[in-house]
């Protein structure tokens, strides 16, 4: 497992603030949140999700992956996202909305819904899609010609996407790890337990320890997913480092 770090990011993205000089904003998200919330319950799906992250140009992400997701932004919650919840998504959405730079070829060269969604498949099977069946998730959110065509920019520009997915998806899979008692969030002592485990030395322990204890913000002494995704970013080369060599000898110690 490797863990990666983009730094161009999506000019796309609008920051969500909640103090009152970004009454705009939030009107502007309130608005895509009710024309997601097709039911009008006031919360949105995996479903509903996935669409919102793609259609306002921020990223993809399969059902599965939002299901996944879901439960820890809305830790004991109805497993759906509610207005307030949108700051706990925004790490997501900055991932998501990564890009690296693309030389698009000529505008009028298409594709075919079946080899657009065998060449997705190829490049991204058992790291993102299970299956054929979860890139017909894309294709039935992107545009198609009346024959059935895409454009093959279309295709180069997803296929960019999904790498900020993967990247996504990486470290969900992390924070799973530490994860231990699967409520959703991480605790030193589960690191500490874990770094055991994989027979850690005593030096990387202590440097270790105290990069996770970056990621607590909030200082209630667990990390949340969003904490961690949002300060991933934070932590210097010597304990980025250690960090990831800790997460591949766990990852391989545990399975």
């Amino acid at each position: 497992m490797c863990v990666l770090r983009f730094i161009e990011v999506n000019s796309t993205l609008n920051s969500i603030e909640t103090n009152s000089k970004a009454d705009d904003v939030n009107g502007e998200w309130q608005e895509k949140f009710s024309k997601y919330d097709t039911d009008k319950n006031g919360l949105i799906s995996a479903t509903e999700l996935q669409k919102l992250l793609f259609n306002e140009s921020i990223g993809f992400v399969t059902i599965k992956q939002a299901t996944n997701y879901i439960p820890l932004l809305d830790r004991g919650g109805k497993g759906q996202i509610r207005f307030d919840h949108l700051k706990k998504i925004e790490p997501i959405m900055a991932i998501l909305s990564q890009r690296k730079t693309l030389s698009l070829v000529d505008d009028k060269k298409t594709i075919s819904s079946t080899d657009f969604q065998k060449l997705l498949y190829e490049n991204f099977k058992q790291t993102i899609f299970e299956s054929l069946e979860e890139v017909e998730e894309i294709i039935d959110l992107i545009n198609k010609d009346e024959n059935g065509q895409i454009k093959y920019n279309k295709f180069m520009e997803i296929e960019n996407m999904l790498k900020a997915t993967l990247q996504l998806d990486n470290l969900f899979e992390v924070f799973s790890i530490f994860d231990t008692d699967k409520l959703g969030v991480v605790t030193v002592d589960a690191v500490q337990a874990l770094m055991e485990i994989a027979n850690s030395e005593s030096d990387d322990f202590e440097k270790a320890t105290e990069a996770i204890k970056k990621f607590d913000k909030n200082g209630d002494g667990v990390i949340e997913f969003s904490e961690f995704l949002q300060n991933i970013d934070n932590l210097n080369e010597d304990e980025f480092s250690i960090f990831e060599e800790f997460t591949k000898k766990l990852s391989v110690t545990l399975f």
